[in-house]
């Protein structure tokens, strides 16, 4: 039941929120996540083929092992979004937004009144099936989920203003995508200064801002620029980066 974000526990207190990717559908690795001490799963739908049915597995993995599962989505689609909440997801990461307008369509579409428009199911899985009364649970929803456009292109940029004006929840940065709509590269100075321009303005209006963090030291390198959350690597980045160094160790020794 969506009775509580520990995200949202966190940002409040002022500590940072850490949490990982998930591309290869396993629960089990979710599990293990939870075990680590992660903040929450970054559940990658957009470049990886997630189904609804392996989505509801992952957050019920997420929510026995007590980390939050956030999910991206491939487009805007509000019965994506719908389903997903639906389900339990605490939050809706979503590719490309890159104006106000299509921000204020994503709140209307994860958000109920008076903030938006959800449709609502009074035995949905994230109400507990039926167990919390319908007006509490929207209450909790609104309180407890999160809408998360990303920032990857000029455009969000220079639309930004009117994106934090549709009152969304956190945003998160591509920089790669970003760096692609800049025809640059990411640590071109153009690109790192619109960066630096979301940051800036969101958190200006309290609105944390994520970004992607492939090593500990990018990570904590982002945390001291001001980012609140980060999405660290995957499981499959993880899993090569191990197996490719284990290897090279083994053979070393021969």
């Amino acid at each position: 039941m969506v009775t509580s974000n520990r995200i949202w526990d966190k940002l409040k207190k002022g500590e940072p929120v850490i949490g990982c990717q998930i591309r290869t559908r396993s629960p089990m690795i979710a599990e293990v996540y939870g075990c680590c001490g992660f903040d929450y799963v970054f559940i990658e739908g957009e470049h990886f083929p997630y189904g609804p049915e392996s989505v509801l597995d992952m957050v019920v993995a997420c929510e026995l092992a007590g980390i939050e599962p956030l999910l991206r989505i491939v487009d805007h689609d509000p019965g994506k979004i719908l389903q997903a909440l639906d389900m339990g997801v605490k939050g809706m990461i979503v590719p490309h937004c890159d104006s106000g307008a299509e921000a204020r369509a994503l709140m209307t579409a994860g958000k109920y009144g008076p903030i938006g428009e959800r449709g609502f199911s009074n035995t949905s899985r994230a109400t507990g099936y039926g167990t919390l009364p319908m007006e509490t649970y929207k209450e909790l929803a609104n309180a407890n989920t999160m809408i998360i456009p990303m920032i990857e292109s000029r455009a969000a940029v220079e639309n930004l203003d009117e994106i934090l004006d549709a009152k969304v929840d956190a945003l998160h940065i591509g920089p790669f995508d970003l760096a692609e709509s800049y025809g640059a590269s990411v640590h071109d100075k153009t690109v790192q200064q619109a960066i630096d321009t979301v940051l800036e303005k969101a958190t200006a209006v309290g609105v944390p801002v994520a970004t992607v963090s492939a090593t500990p030291e990018e990570a904590a390198r982002n945390l001291r620029k001001g980012f609140r959350m980060i999405s660290f690597s995957s499981d499959l980045a993880l899993l090569k980066s191990a197996g490719t160094r284990a290897l090279e160790q083994i053979r070393s020794a021969l």
